[in-house]
Order: structure tokens, then sequence, then C-alpha cells
């Protein structure tokens, strides 16, 4: 991967962590720091994509919702996000549908217009 990139964790506003499930979807249902499946990698800079531990690119569906994509696929732009600053090491993230990415106890999906607290997660920093 070319240029400067960081291991990290993406935390909800109810405590939980984003990971990498081993059906090729992403939740937040863990709050386990430990698990590995929660690490993904990024560049630096405010259009981002994310890669899971296991080196699979988050790709946006036509339906709004996320699959993990294998490494071989190339980066179009269903797998390149646009990070919004909130303050605090807090983003909201646009998908390439011009819509935000959130969060309910059963999916993770692009389609919301407006940033609340399910708009809005910490990023996290992860030396490993």
């Amino acid at each position: 991967m070319p240029g400067v990139s960081l291991s990290i964790a993406v935390k909800s506003a109810d405590g939980r962590y984003l990971r990498a499930n081993d059906d090729g979807s992403i939740s937040f249902c863990t709050s386990d720091i430990m698990d590995p499946a929660i690490k993904f990698t990024v560049p630096a800079g405010f259009q981002i994509f994310l890669q899971s531990y296991k080196r699979e690119f988050v790709s946006l569906t036509e339906s709004g919702d996320f699959k993990l994509v294998p490494l071989t696929d190339s980066i179009d732009l269903n797998k390149v996000f646009t990070l919004v600053l909130r303050g605090a090491n807090k983003v909201a993230v646009k998908a390439n549908n011009q819509k935000y990415v959130t969060y309910d106890d059963t999916c993770v999906k692009a389609a919301n217009d407006t940033i609340t607290d399910n708009e809005t997660f910490e990023i996290i920093h992860l030396y490993v």
C-alpha cells in the first residue's frame, strides 16, 4: 500500500467496535478491543478506503449495505469514503452514494442524509 497508512479501530457512540465478520459482512458487534477482527487499515487523509485485518476491502453495494471484497479487486468509487471531521477523534463517514454511514443492531449502511450520534464514530489509532 503506497503512502502513509494507519491501523485503526472504529468505535460507535454506544461503545461497540466495527468488526469484519467471517461471513463477509461488517457490523458494530463487539466491545473487545483485543479482537483482531476490529483492526482496519486506512491511508492518512480525508478520502479513505477501509481494509480489514484479512486485507479485504470494505465496499458499498447498490442497496447501501457493505460487503468485504478480496484484495485483488481494484479500488473503485464504492470503496472510497470521505471523512467529515467532528472534533476530538470523531468523524462521520460519507459513502459514494452521498449518504452517511449509520448503524443499528442488525446492520451497517450508508443510508442517512444527516449526522446524528449513529453517524458519528470515534477513530482509535492502534499501535500494533
